[in-house]
Protein backbone atom coordinates (compact mmCIF):
# COMPACT_ATOMS: atom_id res chain seq x y z
CA UNK A 1 0.00 0.00 0.00
CA UNK A 2 2.04 2.34 0.87
CA UNK A 3 4.56 1.35 -2.24
CA UNK A 4 1.65 2.44 -4.28
CA UNK A 5 0.84 5.75 -2.73
CA UNK A 6 4.63 6.68 -3.35
CA UNK A 7 3.90 6.21 -7.04
CA UNK A 8 0.88 8.18 -7.26
CA UNK A 9 2.60 11.06 -5.71
CA UNK A 10 5.29 10.70 -8.08
CA UNK A 11 2.87 10.46 -11.20
CA UNK A 12 1.12 13.50 -9.77
CA UNK A 13 4.43 15.59 -9.36
CA UNK A 14 5.57 14.38 -12.87
CA UNK A 15 2.36 15.88 -14.35
CA UNK A 16 3.30 19.20 -12.51
CA UNK A 17 6.83 19.47 -13.99
CA UNK A 18 6.50 18.51 -17.52
CA UNK A 19 6.91 21.18 -20.32
CA UNK A 20 4.55 24.28 -19.44
CA UNK A 21 2.40 26.28 -22.19
CA UNK A 22 1.81 30.25 -21.96
CA UNK A 23 -0.50 31.55 -19.81
CA UNK A 24 -4.02 32.01 -21.48
CA UNK A 25 -5.74 34.91 -21.50
CA UNK A 26 -9.07 33.71 -21.03
CA UNK A 27 -10.52 30.15 -20.83
CA UNK A 28 -13.88 28.71 -21.54
CA UNK A 29 -15.40 25.51 -20.05
CA UNK A 30 -18.28 23.62 -21.40
CA UNK A 31 -19.34 21.55 -18.48
CA UNK A 32 -22.29 18.99 -17.03
CA UNK A 33 -23.01 17.94 -13.44
CA UNK A 34 -24.51 15.45 -11.25
CA UNK A 35 -26.30 17.50 -8.68
CA UNK A 36 -26.89 16.16 -4.63
CA UNK A 37 -30.03 17.90 -3.10
CA UNK A 38 -28.97 19.16 0.73
CA UNK A 39 -30.91 20.90 3.68
CA UNK A 40 -33.97 21.95 2.95
CA UNK A 41 -34.34 20.97 -0.82
CA UNK A 42 -33.82 17.36 -0.13
CA UNK A 43 -36.93 15.31 1.24
CA UNK A 44 -38.86 12.09 0.59
CA UNK A 45 -42.63 12.06 -0.45
CA UNK A 46 -43.35 9.76 2.36
CA UNK A 47 -41.68 11.45 4.95
CA UNK A 48 -43.65 13.26 7.14
CA UNK A 49 -40.47 15.07 8.42
CA UNK A 50 -39.63 16.18 5.33
CA UNK A 51 -43.38 18.07 4.56
CA UNK A 52 -41.55 21.74 4.65
CA UNK A 53 -38.66 20.58 2.16
CA UNK A 54 -38.37 20.83 -1.68
CA UNK A 55 -38.52 17.06 -1.55
CA UNK A 56 -35.38 16.58 -3.97
CA UNK A 57 -33.00 13.89 -4.24
CA UNK A 58 -30.77 14.76 -7.02
CA UNK A 59 -30.74 16.31 -10.11
CA UNK A 60 -28.43 17.81 -13.49
CA UNK A 61 -26.97 20.73 -14.74
CA UNK A 62 -25.10 22.17 -17.89
CA UNK A 63 -23.52 25.25 -18.54
CA UNK A 64 -20.37 27.26 -19.38
CA UNK A 65 -17.69 28.93 -17.58
CA UNK A 66 -15.34 32.42 -18.89
CA UNK A 67 -12.76 33.21 -17.47
CA UNK A 68 -10.04 36.35 -17.54
CA UNK A 69 -6.41 36.05 -16.49
CA UNK A 70 -5.26 39.26 -14.42
CA UNK A 71 -2.05 40.31 -13.36
CA UNK A 72 1.55 38.65 -14.54
CA UNK A 73 0.86 35.50 -13.35
CA UNK A 74 -2.19 35.12 -14.01
CA UNK A 75 -3.16 33.24 -10.81
CA UNK A 76 -5.88 36.00 -10.28
CA UNK A 77 -8.74 35.15 -12.90
CA UNK A 78 -12.21 37.10 -12.93
CA UNK A 79 -15.31 34.67 -13.82
CA UNK A 80 -19.06 34.52 -15.16
CA UNK A 81 -20.25 31.53 -15.95
CA UNK A 82 -24.15 30.46 -16.73
CA UNK A 83 -25.56 27.31 -15.63
CA UNK A 84 -29.25 25.14 -15.99
CA UNK A 85 -29.81 23.03 -13.23
CA UNK A 86 -32.69 20.28 -12.78
CA UNK A 87 -33.99 18.53 -9.96
CA UNK A 88 -36.68 15.95 -10.16
CA UNK A 89 -38.63 13.53 -8.04
CA UNK A 90 -41.12 10.80 -9.15
CA UNK A 91 -43.66 8.35 -7.40
CA UNK A 92 -46.13 5.83 -8.33
CA UNK A 93 -48.12 3.66 -5.87
CA UNK A 94 -50.62 1.07 -6.75
CA UNK A 95 -53.35 0.52 -4.09
CA UNK A 96 -56.87 -1.87 -3.96
CA UNK A 97 -58.45 1.13 -5.73
CA UNK A 98 -56.69 3.62 -6.74
CA UNK A 99 -53.07 3.80 -8.71
CA UNK A 100 -51.69 7.19 -7.62
CA UNK A 101 -48.58 9.26 -9.70
CA UNK A 102 -46.93 12.46 -8.94
CA UNK A 103 -44.35 13.84 -10.04
CA UNK A 104 -42.41 17.70 -9.00
CA UNK A 105 -39.57 19.53 -10.86
CA UNK A 106 -37.70 22.48 -9.98
CA UNK A 107 -35.57 24.19 -12.67
CA UNK A 108 -32.75 26.70 -11.65
CA UNK A 109 -31.03 29.10 -14.35
CA UNK A 110 -27.89 30.52 -12.57
CA UNK A 111 -25.90 33.93 -14.06
CA UNK A 112 -22.74 33.95 -11.81
CA UNK A 113 -20.00 36.68 -11.48
CA UNK A 114 -16.96 36.32 -9.07
CA UNK A 115 -13.09 36.00 -9.00
CA UNK A 116 -11.11 32.44 -8.59
CA UNK A 117 -7.60 31.80 -7.66
CA UNK A 118 -5.51 29.35 -9.93
CA UNK A 119 -2.49 28.06 -7.67
CA UNK A 120 0.05 26.91 -11.01
CA UNK A 121 -1.19 28.58 -14.36
CA UNK A 122 2.32 28.66 -15.82
CA UNK A 123 4.27 25.84 -13.78
CA UNK A 124 2.50 22.38 -15.92
CA UNK A 125 -0.40 20.76 -17.24
CA UNK A 126 -2.33 20.45 -13.78
CA UNK A 127 -3.54 23.23 -12.62
CA UNK A 128 -6.17 23.37 -9.41
CA UNK A 129 -7.72 26.42 -8.87
CA UNK A 130 -10.32 27.90 -5.95
CA UNK A 131 -13.52 30.29 -6.58
CA UNK A 132 -16.38 32.15 -5.36
CA UNK A 133 -19.14 33.66 -7.31
CA UNK A 134 -22.28 36.31 -6.42
CA UNK A 135 -25.34 34.55 -8.54
CA UNK A 136 -28.92 35.73 -9.53
CA UNK A 137 -30.71 32.75 -9.57
CA UNK A 138 -34.19 32.20 -11.69
CA UNK A 139 -36.78 29.34 -10.50
CA UNK A 140 -38.77 27.61 -12.22
CA UNK A 141 -40.98 24.21 -11.62
CA UNK A 142 -43.83 21.71 -12.36
CA UNK A 143 -45.86 19.63 -10.12
CA UNK A 144 -47.97 17.06 -11.85
CA UNK A 145 -50.52 14.38 -10.27
CA UNK A 146 -53.24 12.61 -10.17
CA UNK A 147 -55.16 9.72 -8.94
CA UNK A 148 -56.69 7.11 -11.08
CA UNK A 149 -59.36 5.16 -9.17
CA UNK A 150 -61.32 1.93 -10.41
CA UNK A 151 -64.41 4.22 -10.60
CA UNK A 152 -63.53 6.39 -13.52
CA UNK A 153 -65.92 8.90 -11.79
CA UNK A 154 -63.52 9.79 -8.66
CA UNK A 155 -59.92 10.41 -10.91
CA UNK A 156 -58.52 13.42 -10.12
CA UNK A 157 -55.74 15.25 -11.58
CA UNK A 158 -53.65 18.17 -11.66
CA UNK A 159 -51.02 19.95 -13.52
CA UNK A 160 -49.17 23.17 -12.01
CA UNK A 161 -46.32 25.48 -12.66
CA UNK A 162 -44.34 27.28 -10.35
CA UNK A 163 -44.42 30.97 -10.33
CA UNK A 164 -41.22 32.06 -11.75
CA UNK A 165 -39.24 33.80 -8.09
CA UNK A 166 -35.78 35.31 -8.54
CA UNK A 167 -33.49 34.90 -5.91
CA UNK A 168 -29.41 36.00 -5.06
CA UNK A 169 -26.91 33.88 -3.74
CA UNK A 170 -23.01 32.53 -3.64
CA UNK A 171 -21.40 29.69 -5.32
CA UNK A 172 -17.96 28.69 -3.53
CA UNK A 173 -16.03 25.31 -5.10
CA UNK A 174 -12.71 24.26 -6.24
CA UNK A 175 -11.21 21.79 -9.10
CA UNK A 176 -8.45 21.03 -11.44
CA UNK A 177 -8.09 21.91 -14.83
CA UNK A 178 -5.74 19.44 -17.05
CA UNK A 179 -3.65 21.23 -20.15
CA UNK A 180 -3.83 18.24 -22.80
CA UNK A 181 -2.89 20.47 -25.90
CA UNK A 182 -2.18 24.25 -26.96
CA UNK A 183 -5.33 25.69 -27.02
CA UNK A 184 -7.61 22.21 -25.00
CA UNK A 185 -8.05 20.36 -22.03
CA UNK A 186 -10.01 18.85 -19.04
CA UNK A 187 -11.68 20.14 -16.08
CA UNK A 188 -13.08 18.67 -13.24
CA UNK A 189 -14.78 20.07 -10.02
CA UNK A 190 -16.86 20.69 -6.88
CA UNK A 191 -19.27 23.55 -6.15
CA UNK A 192 -21.41 24.35 -2.93
CA UNK A 193 -24.51 26.25 -4.22
CA UNK A 194 -26.57 28.72 -1.80
CA UNK A 195 -28.97 29.48 -4.10
CA UNK A 196 -31.44 31.97 -2.25
CA UNK A 197 -29.38 33.64 0.79
CA UNK A 198 -31.43 37.13 -0.66
CA UNK A 199 -34.84 37.38 -1.69
CA UNK A 200 -37.13 34.65 0.43
CA UNK A 201 -40.66 35.33 0.30
CA UNK A 202 -43.79 33.43 1.49
CA UNK A 203 -46.60 33.85 -0.83
CA UNK A 204 -50.08 31.80 -1.00
CA UNK A 205 -50.83 29.55 -3.86
CA UNK A 206 -53.57 29.61 -6.60
CA UNK A 207 -55.75 27.19 -8.39
CA UNK A 208 -53.42 26.91 -10.96
CA UNK A 209 -49.93 28.02 -9.99
CA UNK A 210 -47.81 27.15 -6.47
CA UNK A 211 -44.98 29.28 -5.31
CA UNK A 212 -41.70 29.00 -4.10
CA UNK A 213 -42.23 29.87 -0.03
CA UNK A 214 -38.84 29.88 1.27
CA UNK A 215 -39.79 32.75 3.16
CA UNK A 216 -40.92 32.49 7.09
CA UNK A 217 -44.41 32.16 7.30
CA UNK A 218 -46.17 32.21 10.99
CA UNK A 219 -50.04 32.53 11.38
CA UNK A 220 -51.52 32.34 15.39
CA UNK A 221 -49.29 29.57 16.13
CA UNK A 222 -48.42 27.80 13.34
CA UNK A 223 -45.17 28.82 11.93
CA UNK A 224 -43.02 27.43 8.93
CA UNK A 225 -39.30 28.54 9.28
CA UNK A 226 -37.76 30.27 6.17
CA UNK A 227 -35.91 27.26 3.81
CA UNK A 228 -32.50 27.34 2.59
CA UNK A 229 -32.18 25.87 -1.16
CA UNK A 230 -28.41 24.67 -1.44
CA UNK A 231 -26.63 21.67 -3.55
CA UNK A 232 -24.27 20.21 -4.44
CA UNK A 233 -22.87 20.10 -8.11
CA UNK A 234 -19.97 17.66 -9.25
CA UNK A 235 -18.66 18.88 -12.64
CA UNK A 236 -17.07 17.57 -15.61
CA UNK A 237 -16.22 19.10 -19.17
CA UNK A 238 -13.55 20.78 -21.69
CA UNK A 239 -11.66 23.53 -21.49
CA UNK A 240 -10.77 26.13 -24.79
CA UNK A 241 -7.83 28.19 -23.89
CA UNK A 242 -7.75 31.50 -25.99
CA UNK A 243 -4.96 34.30 -26.07
CA UNK A 244 -1.56 32.24 -25.70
Amino acid sequence: MYKKSIIFIAIILGLMQVQAYSQAKATVHLNGGYNVAIGDLKGDFDNLADSNTYLMHNGYSFGFIIKKAYGRGGNLRGTGNINFSVFSQSKHVEEELVTKDAELTMNILTIGFGGEWAFAPKRGKLNPFVGAELCFNYFTGSLVWSDDYVADSLDQSADLSMKPSLRFGVQIGGGIDFQIHQSIGFITGVKYSWTNILGKKWERDSPSEYKLKDGEYTEGNYHLPARNITFLQIYGGFSYYFGR
